[in-house]
């Protein structure tokens, strides 16, 4: 009696530790199985596809939905709750246990080792994705693509990005290759379906390829219509051919070395544009590149400073801004972050300064030095004009023809309706002696401020209040 209550007493003993051992290892293998679901639902679930692989193939400039999918994509990619994937050795000897009762059965065993690495390695290819290195991306996932097999879903899904990363880069006939083969390894799945997607997209934009060259002969008309269809590869080779050198086409230049993971490139060509009195239109499209590679696609804090302080002198502080608290609220860390997203940002870093150093150096001293001769080659501004809605605005003269005013600074005339200016007035750095002076029909009338209404303008002095009708060309300057 009292041996078989000592057998059961150490049954109950035995079984209870190797119970918990093997409910540890079961709850290890959930959390691995976790982590890859998390992964394999990223980017390539209908929806997402649609807006990330269209707007490239449409070129659908928008800078707003541009940021929303970032956000999108980082909320799935990035592993923030801290869940350790290296099994311990409590969980070797459970996964021992288990599969040596599973082998009675002829199941499956399970394999712990499916696979920290593995996952970490297809994070660290997500990432590179959506900061454009495609070039080494498409690498990464070959690497994690030799781990799983064609078979297998990680692999079905390493092709769909795989075909995804050369498709952006022009090589249409290099990516229908792992998609077909998704197709055929995974057909009736989710995977076949947006391999399907896929594949469609890039036959439509060989279609649309084969139309523009056929009829377009002038190579501008062919960079343009190319940059519509969002096929940026054949822009930059129409480009680069005829050497055609504008501010649009240099923009249109950027833009495709962008998209197609020439970021360093990229930089150069925007800052070039950015950083110049040219063309404020373009000036001001560049400088905005600049800011979401600087903030979303980590070209790093010197770029992203650089082009606050550029948007401000173009007048695009408003948009810098949103782009700057946008990308803050994506980087915002979670209570339970761990080493993981530190070292795949130091692995992305890593990836960006051994092609960039060398173009960012240089971009940042040439911006630097131009914006310190703007800062000192510009007159002091002493005319302000309070517009409707909007911030105040700043200049040296100003042009009324009728319901068209042009306001004139050290960079870049603004024209605006007569209409939206509610009145004019000193600069506050404006010294004693400073007085503002209308000109009109050869008349001299000096005053400190004005209002505007309709069709005229009334303006005060110390002890002077004129209304002046606007049926004639108006000059307003400043007189020292």
């Amino acid at each position: 009696m009292k041996k078989s209550i000592f057998i059961a007493i150490f049954g109950f003993l035995l079984i209870l530790p190797l119970g918990f051992i093997v409910l540890e290892t079961k709850l290890f293998e959930l959390r691995i199985i976790l982590e890859r679901r998390k992964i394999l639902n990223f980017s390539f679930s209908s929806e997402i596809l649609r807006s990330k692989f269209e707007g490239i193939i449409s070129n659908k400039e928008n800078i707003k939905a541009e940021m929303k999918l970032n956000h999108l994509q980082s909320s799935i990619i990035n592993t923030k709750e801290g869940v350790a994937l290296e099994p311990s050795f409590l969980h070797e000897t459970g996964a021992l246990l288990i599969n040596s009762v599973r082998s009675l059965s002829l199941k499956a065993g399970i394999n712990l080792h499916l696979n920290s690495s593995k996952i970490r390695l297809l994070e660290h290819a997500f990432a590179l994705e959506r900061n454009q290195f495609y070039k080494e991306a498409y690498r990464t996932y070959e690497e994690s693509f030799d781990q799983f097999g064609k078979t297998s879903e990680e692999g079905g899904f390493i092709q769909l990005h795989q075909g995804f990363c050369l498709a952006v880069q022009g090589e249409f006939d290099s990516a229908l290759k792992p998609l077909l083969e998704v197709k055929a390894n995974h057909p009736g799945t989710l995977l076949s379906s947006d391999a399907e997607i896929l594949i469609s997209l890039i036959l439509k934009a060989k279609e649309s390829e084969k139309e523009i060259e056929t009829n377009l002969d002038d190579p501008e008309k062919r960079a343009k219509a190319f940059f519509a269809k969002g096929n940026y590869a054949k822009a930059l080779e129409e480009i680069e051919v005829a050497k055609l050198n504008t501010p649009e086409l240099n923009y249109i230049k950027g833009y495709s070395l962008e998209k197609t993971g020439h970021q360093p490139e990229a930089i150069k060509e925007y800052a070039g544009l950015a950083f110049s009195d040219k063309n404020k239109d373009i000036a001001i499209k560049a400088n905005r590149r600049l800011l979401m590679l600087g903030y979303y696609y980590n070209a790093g804090t010197e770029i992203a400073t650089l082009s606050d302080k550029n948007a401000e002198r173009l007048g695009d502080a408003s948009e810098a801004k949103e782009i700057k608290v946008s990308s803050e609220k994506l980087k915002q860390p979670s209570k339970n972050l761990d080493d993981a997203d530190d070292k795949k940002e130091n692995l992305i870093q890593a990836e960006l300064s051994k092609q960039n150093q060398a173009v960012l150096e240089e971009v940042i001293q040439k911006s630097n030095q131009f914006l310190k001769r703007a800062e000192i080659a510009a007159p002091k501004v002493l005319i302000k004009i309070i517009v409707s809605d909007s911030n105040p605005v700043y200049a040296t003269h100003i042009i009324i023809n009728g319901d068209e005013a042009k306001l004139y600074s050290s960079h870049f005339p603004i024209t605006l309706p007569t209409y939206s200016i509610e009145s004019i007035s000193m600069d506050k750095n404006a010294t004693k002696d400073s007085k503002l002076v209308m000109v009109k029909d050869s008349t001299k009338q000096p005053f400190l401020k004005a209002s505007v209404d309709d069709d005229s303008i009334t303006i005060f002095d110390k002890t002077l209040k004129k209304k002046i009708s606007i049926n004639s060309s108006i000059k307003i300057e400043v007189s020292q």
